[in-house]
């Protein structure tokens, strides 16, 4: 492709991330990176997809259903459907993305309960046969759970679960062989550059699927800068921490229309209990005293958080029922020569970004930003408002996020989720503030404030205000069959 075709497809559908950096793996094992889950919504197929309207449906399944009374989960893979090189997705295709999951992550919900999966993870080549609750007849597939399980067909349309070829990986390795993955999705990459992206439609499987779709990676600043009234047809995903302090006003006059998510995700900073200078609670409760001062001071004040829970969901607090217990005073704190602190694409002005700064001032230590080996993070992440419960248990998954894996492995934590799996109504939304506490004074996970996931566009998109992430695709659909 030459660079004169690349700049005539990027004036047709520019998607433009602000919230990261380019993809850094292909490998469907690592969709649980934010930077790769864009580019995994344009080129891989999951077992199962979530819809506008919060509906499931399948690119590659014929049918799909969870038997509650037998807990047994079938999937039916259609016929004739094909990856990007031509090659047939077969049955044990599809199978295989919930194998390379079950022995990666056997923690994860839905996996666990996957009868006889501890044998079979301890067997000598996992990965050339099945456990004993996986069973594939013809095009069908089997999964048998030791319980009931929560929303197992919701957790087969996450990203780790992305459709590739078994004959690409490496089955006593469990790592990728292929030069180049085949896809299993709508798009493929045509072209790509250190900051940009395209992609080329390979599969008409929906209707009013755009031709090609650019994915430009920049900064809010520079993408916001192009004329809005242009043929262009434009997306910006960002989300509030990032707009801050601009208002939406200043985005309406300059002629965007702006798509919000609920506000199920939470800005936080995490404190590491590996590190010596937050190895103690003293010294990690000192610490965030005076983060949460310094954020008042830059300016955020009012929209200071500490709830794990949003305002939306069960088990929601407001910050002053939970900082009775922030009363040790500074002087407790125990310094160290330096601390190693990190955020991804959090501008400089940004209201957490400052605080920390701030706050490494009034202790006088030396900060240092690296994303290796890190003492603290800025981070941004959220739950599903339909099952935020799930997705809590989801997110502490030990094994799951290496840079969670010191509080995932909270022994007393994984219990109070676990807990939470069965309740409902006021007893939910009882146990879930307790839990909110328990995690506030753990002082590991800090959530400081709330914020939207948004979508600013130069025209108006079919896309629905309901769900927390939409895939690029989804901006594009025009009502042509």
């Amino acid at each position: 492709m030459t660079c004169q075709s690349s700049q005539s497809t990027i004036l047709k559908n520019r998607y433009i991330v602000t919230e990261t950096k380019k993809y850094v793996s292909l490998d469907p094992l690592d969709g649980d990176s934010t930077v790769n889950l864009p580019v995994f919504d344009m080129i891989y197929a999951k077992p199962i997809e979530v819809g506008q309207d919060e509906q499931l449906y399948s690119l590659v399944l014929k049918s799909f259903r969870y038997d509650i009374e037998h807990r047994i989960v079938e999937l039916v893979v259609k016929n004739n459907i094909f990856f990007s090189d031509g090659s047939l997705i077969t049955t044990e295709d599809v199978a295989f993305s919930i194998l390379r999951m079950a022995l990666t992550r056997p923690k994860f919900p839905m996996i666990r309960d996957i009868v006889g999966l501890q044998s079979w993870a301890e067997s000598s080549n996992p990965l050339e046969i099945y456990p004993q609750g996986i069973s594939i007849e013809n095009r069908r597939i089997r999964i048998k759970f030791s319980k009931e399980v929560r929303r197992p067909l919701s957790r087969l349309a996450l990203q780790l679960f992305s459709i590739i070829p078994k004959r690409c990986v490496d089955l006593r390795r469990n790592t990728l062989v292929c030069d180049e993955i085949p896809t299993s999705g709508l798009y493929t990459i045509e072209d790509e550059g250190s900051s940009y992206i395209s992609f080329v439609k390979r599969w008409s499987a929906l209707p009013g699927l755009a031709e090609n779709i650019v994915f430009e990676y920049s900064n809010l600043s520079q993408a916001s800068e192009v004329s809005s009234g242009s043929n262009l047809r434009k997306v910006i995903a960002t989300n509030e921490s990032i707009v801050w302090p601009r208002s939406f006003a200043y985005f309406y006059e300059k002629g965007f229309h702006l798509t919000l998510r609920p506000k199920s995700r939470f800005d936080l900073l995490y404190l590491n209990p590996d590190k010596e200078i937050f190895a103690s609670n003293d010294n990690r409760s000192v610490f965030k005293k005076v983060f949460y001062e310094k954020l008042s001071e830059v300016g955020l004040d009012d929209d200071i958080e500490g709830s794990i829970f949003t305002s939306i969901m069960p088990g929601y607090l407001p910050l002053k029922d939970l900082a009775k217990g922030l009363d040790k005073e500074k002087v407790n704190f125990v310094k160290a020569d330096k601390v190693i602190y990190w955020s991804s694409r959090l501008p400089e002005n940004s209201p957490g970004l400052k605080a920390v700064k701030l706050t490494l001032d009034e202790f006088g230590l030396k900060g240092v930003r690296d994303d290796r080996n890190f003492d603290l993070q800025l981070g941004s992440t959220g739950f599903w408002p339909i099952d935020p419960m799930g997705d809590l248990q989801m997110l502490f998954t030990p094994g799951l996020h290496k840079s969670l894996e010191a509080i995932a492995r909270d022994p007393m934590m994984q219990k109070k989720i676990e807990d939470l799996q069965d309740l409902d109504g006021e007893t939910l939304d009882e146990e879930a503030k307790k839990f909110s506490r328990y995690m506030f004074d753990k002082g590991i996970f800090n959530v400081y404030k709330y914020n939207q996931r948004l979508y600013l566009t130069n025209f108006e998109p079919r896309v629905s205000l309901v769900t927390v992430a939409t895939s690029p695709w989804q901006f594009f659909v025009t009502n042509d069959e």
